[in-house]
């Protein structure tokens, strides 16, 4: 799936077509979109890529007017799933006239940004969007990291309560 957004007056807002100084978010792109990316908008399709494969590491390269930044994000499956949280790759690549995530599944720190949770979006100052996108991975994590420090706390205290019953009655 491709979107397009733009910012007017620091709030985003979605387009129907590519348009200079957009941002193009892409999540589990198909082949043919993938193909599209790189042939209509000159995005090289490498970094698209690079960008989907989930062993990818975490890494900046740089070629001729194109940038790739692979990131990893927190991502929680939920309380029910054995592994609550994992993390997924973010590919952010700048163009010479716009900016391009991509991602295998909806990214819940891009869903903020286009819900308008985010302040002050520029999507024409591409370093200062791909800032506060690092930003609002990293508060992310710090929320994750909160959230199963408190659920470590929880079954720590029940495995000490258990302990202590057991050696009462044994």
């Amino acid at each position: 799936m491709i979107e397009y957004y733009r910012s007017v007056r620091g709030a985003l807002t979605r387009l129907d077509d590519y348009a200079p100084g957009c941002w193009v978010n892409v999540v589990a792109p198909t082949p043919d979109e993938l193909t599209h990316l790189s042939e209509q908008r000159g995005v090289p399709l490498d970094y698209l890529l690079y960008s989907l494969d989930l062993d990818e590491r975490p890494r900046f390269e740089r070629d001729d007017e194109y940038v790739l930044i692979v990131m990893q994000t927190s991502f929680a499956f939920g309380e029910g799933a054995d592994v609550p949280f994992d993390t997924l790759p973010l590919g952010i690549i700048h163009t010479p006239s716009a900016i391009v995530t991509v991602s295998t599944t909806p990214n819940p720190v891009l869903e903020e940004f286009k819900a308008g949770r985010i302040r002050s979006v520029s999507t024409v100052k591409r370093n200062r969007f791909t800032m506060q996108i690092f930003l609002r991975v990293a508060q992310r994590y710090l929320i994750d990291l909160k959230q199963i420090n408190r659920q470590v706390d929880a079954i720590e205290t029940r495995l000490e309560t258990s302990t202590r019953n057991r050696e009462l009655l044994g």
